[in-house]
């Protein structure tokens, strides 16, 4: 604490709250309060840091925040806007006044107050109260002004710019409770109800038995009850309804342009009572002179990140939205742990039923809470058709209308390149030139129009300059068919294969939404065994508006060709693709002409789409959820009874040097010798026979080494998931993965993964779920399968993972942590239920859009 060596005997003080760039409202209230209330001592309660400046000569002593006792105060500090914060913090500052200060009486009073007359009045109240409050009203409005009584209802009954507690059991336990609410919940969030510290106090004259309500008019005077009280000036003394003025609230007053209060519009300083006229013209001087020109431009501690980057409002809030996830991660979100935050601010936003890696989640948040100006309605899918327009206007638009600085901004530059982020040329171009000056020069109309021909105008130009552009792209067709509420799902139903599994997972997830589904099974083009089953869907057998083709583009063409045009007239199509690597081939954009949109698994495959294609990139993953074989035991599958098992698995046909499976057999060769307890890696494979070069490989390996052990060939869907349940851990130092079932498959059944920390795994692959293992991007050397010479892949680390694997051997407790995490996290957000509520919302968005017929 700073302070003016103020003698601690009195037993009451005031204080107030307030950043160094308000230190000039502060001195003006707290000379006022020097002459009208003596008796007490002054405290500024800051927020801010003082960051080397010397306030010792100040009328008044600093409570700085670092001294206030607050759970995770950083993660605290920054959750909050000034507002909120300033607010958030008054109850933790009115208990350390009481508790380590020894004051039976805190005065507060906003710093934008000034008192006018000798206010003991407030001691004498707090000898029989707990605590004493001023309303905002005490006689109706109803002039069609603003604030109304409706806005005042909304921000609360009392008017806490001024409070005052005394120190009693019952108020240090309702200071407790505050606290608790203000700790998440101290927010400007008008829809649930809630204005900061304000609304709170809505409870304290149930939970407090001694509250004393003010209706005194010369206490908290101020724009919102001036209809009611008339201010009078007699012999150098200001009277409110015949009554001393106490203390005036300048609430929303600015000195230098001379404007009443910017929250309201029922006075301006023409119109006003000439007495607050006058005093709100002194009050000005007083406050220009207590040095509100250098002060006022003094940047807040908390207002950027070290790079000097300006933390967004919407920052804050999707820490604080998600602070579940994000606290124990980032407890230091403005200082240690800015990059980390500012990277997951800049990742996609994951929506339920869309997705775009042009909507990040600083997007989607200008989406949800920004300018007052339609963008919901111009822009309704912004994850899907509309991502490419809004990402534009956001652009375009950001210095003027938000508060993004160009390092949320360069994630969208980046993806759209620097000629689509400049804007189209021709009509568009001049659509959005013209929408520009109209947004420049809007003021000019202001005196001209009314409010709603101007609204009509500007959505109009709007419309035209951005929004037009998603709607153009919109080839959606007309859905004349008979349920349009299901899917046709056309894939490799029975194959047993990754992109074969992806569709039947898909289809259990419609069906756990309820979604009706006709299945296709497809065949051609496929050489893996065919015998998996849909499990509990069964096919609706009529035919559905909306298509989704699971299959990758080399499969798509011989399916155009099968099924003939009438398959996709009429009918919205989605095709569902799994891709490895972060380069797109040439030959994936063959059936665009065909698709209205493309359902990537994973973030990673939905970037790399995105790069390529001019249709919505909707990120959909797939639903894992596992029933196990009863009765199957490490005996069935002949291993060993006493042994830590890893394992790992893969099929020929996804490429060998792709799922790397060598690379955990060495990563166990060199773990081995620092096992506490014998182990061994079992290797599970299928379609060997086709790359007999590697079987011979595999089996030498198996010979020479007996901790390694293979099982080769098919086992049919719960055998398979009994595999993983009777095993320890499981291994994946893959070099690319589309999704990553067996990964997601193992997490499900709470098994700990460890596994390369690159690609589509890193969806559901955390570092409190799962072990991830570090890697470096390399170039291919040589084409492999689908995947050309020099392109990118990672090559994971075999000596952390070998770190790992003895880690999961050594610390049981560690890896059960791990395992139980990924279960919970699996069932959260991968659950046949979770994904089959996001495609129930992507196909109710599609439904809803205006369509137009293909011929």
């Amino acid at each position: 604490m700073t302070g003016n060596n103020q003698a601690t005997s009195a037993r009451s003080c005031v204080l107030t709250i307030a950043a160094v760039n308000y230190l000039h409202f502060v001195r003006v209230l707290m000379d006022s309060a020097a002459r009208h209330l003596p008796a007490a001592d002054r405290f500024l309660g800051l927020c801010d840091r003082l960051e080397g400046e010397d306030l010792s000569a100040e009328r008044f002593s600093i409570l700085e925040p670092d001294e206030l006792d607050i759970p995770d105060r950083e993660s605290f500090l920054f959750r909050y806007t000034l507002l909120e914060l300033s607010t958030a913090i008054k109850p933790f500052l009115i208990e350390k006044l009481m508790t380590d200060h020894g004051y039976d009486k805190v005065i507060y009073l906003d710093p934008d107050i000034r008192l006018y007359d000798r206010f003991d009045g407030v001691l004498d109240r707090l000898d029989t109260s707990d605590l004493v409050l001023t309303p905002h009203i005490t006689a109706p409005i109803d002039d069609g002004k603003r604030p109304s009584e409706l806005d005042l209802l909304v921000c609360g009954t009392y008017n806490l710019g001024f409070c005052a507690f005394r120190k009693t059991p019952d108020t240090l336990a309702f200071l407790k409770w505050w606290q608790s609410k203000l700790l998440f919940d101290c927010i400007v969030d008008k829809e649930r109800g809630l204005f900061v510290d304000q609304k709170w106090m809505e409870f304290a004259p149930s939970l407090l038995p001694k509250v004393h309500v003010e209706r005194h008019p010369g206490w908290n005077a101020a724009y919102w009850n001036l209809p009611s009280r008339t201010v009078r000036e007699d012999a150098g003394r200001v009277t409110v309804n015949d009554q001393p003025l106490m203390f005036y609230h300048f609430s929303g007053f600015n000195p230098v342009t001379n404007v009443f209060s910017k929250h309201q519009d029922r006075y301006s300083m023409e119109n006003v009572p000439r007495t607050v006229r006058r005093l709100a013209e002194a009050y000005g001087r007083d406050v220009m002179a207590a040095g509100f020109e250098s002060l006022s431009k003094r940047p807040n501690a908390f207002a950027a990140f070290p790079d000097g980057t300006r933390i967004p409002d919407g920052a804050r809030r999707i820490y604080r939205e998600n602070i579940g996830e994000l606290l124990p991660r980032m407890p230091d979100p403005r200082n240690r742990d800015a990059d980390a935050l500012c990277a997951y601010l800049n990742e996609p936003a994951d929506l339920p039923g869309g997705g775009h890696p042009l909507l990040t989640r600083m997007a989607h948040d200008v989406w949800q809470h920004g300018p007052d100006i339609g963008l919901k309605q111009q822009f309704p899918d912004p994850g899907g058709i509309h991502a490419v327009p809004f990402a534009r206007w956001l652009l375009a638009n950001a210095a003027a209308m938000t508060d993004l600085s160009e390092r949320f901004l360069s994630p969208l530059r980046h993806q759209l390149g620097d000629e689509q982020a400049a804007g189209a040329d021709g009509e568009q171009g001049l659509s959005q030139k013209l929408y520009h000056l109209a947004w420049r020069f809007k003021h000019l109309t202001h005196w001209i129009l009314p409010l709603a021909v101007r609204r009509r105008i500007h959505d109009r130009l709007f419309h035209r300059a951005y929004a037009a552009e998603g709607n153009q792209k919109d080839r959606g067709a007309s859905y004349k068919v008979s349920d349009p509420d299901g899917l046709n799902i056309i894939g490799y139903l029975s194959s047993e294969l990754g992109i074969g599994e992806a569709a039947r997972c898909l289809a259990r997830s419609a069906a756990a939404a309820g979604i009706p589904v006709n299945l296709v099974d497809y065949q051609k083009g496929s050489s893996s065994r065919k015998q998996a089953v849909v499990e509990g869907v069964t096919s609706s057998g009529t035919q559905h508006a909306v298509n989704l083709i699971v299959l990758n583009p080399e499969q798509f063409k011989f399916a155009v060709a099968d099924f003939g045009p009438a398959c996709f007239r009429d009918r919205y199509t989605i095709a569902c693709w799994n891709w490895e690597l972060p380069e797109l081939p040439d030959s994936w954009l063959e059936p665009l002409p065909y698709l209205d949109e493309i359902w990537a698994p994973s973030s990673f495959c939905q970037q790399a789409f995105s790069h390529r294609v001019d249709v919505p990139v909707v990120l959909m993953p797939y639903g894992v959820e596992l029933e196990a074989e009863p009765g199957v035991t490490r005996e069935t599958f002949g291993l060993p009874a006493d042994r830590h098992l890893f394992l790992t698995m893969f099929d020929v046909f996804s490429i060998p040097q792709r799922k790397n499976p060598m690379a955990a057999v060495e990563a166990f060769r060199q773990a081995r010798d620092s096992f506490r307890r014998p182990a061994a890696l079992v290797l599970k494979m299928i379609n060997s026979d086709h790359d007999t070069g590697l079987a011979k490989e595999i089996d030498a390996l198996c010979r020479a080494e007996k901790d390694v052990i293979r099982i080769d060939g098919y086992l049919d869907r719960p055998r398979l998931n009994a595999l993983f349940r009777v095993c320890d851990a499981y291994v994946s130092l893959h070099r690319a993965e589309g999704f990553g079932f067996p990964i997601a498959e193992a997490m499900a059944l709470g098994k700990p993964v460890i596994a390369t920390g690159w690609s589509s795994n890193l969806d559901f692959m955390t570092p409190w779920n799962s072990f991830p293992v570090p890697y470096r991007l390399i170039k291919l050397a040589d084409t492999y399968g689908p995947y050309p010479k020099g392109s990118t892949w990672a090559d994971p680390d075999i000596g952390e993972a070998a770190r790992l694997m003895t880690l999961a051997v050594n610390d049981e407790a560690a890896a059960e942590k791990v395992g139980r995490q990924a279960a919970m996290d699996m069932a959260e957000h991968l659950s046949h239920g979770a994904v089959g509520g996001r495609i129930r919302k992507r196909l109710a968005m599609i439904m809803s859009r205006p369509a137009a017929s293909r011929g």
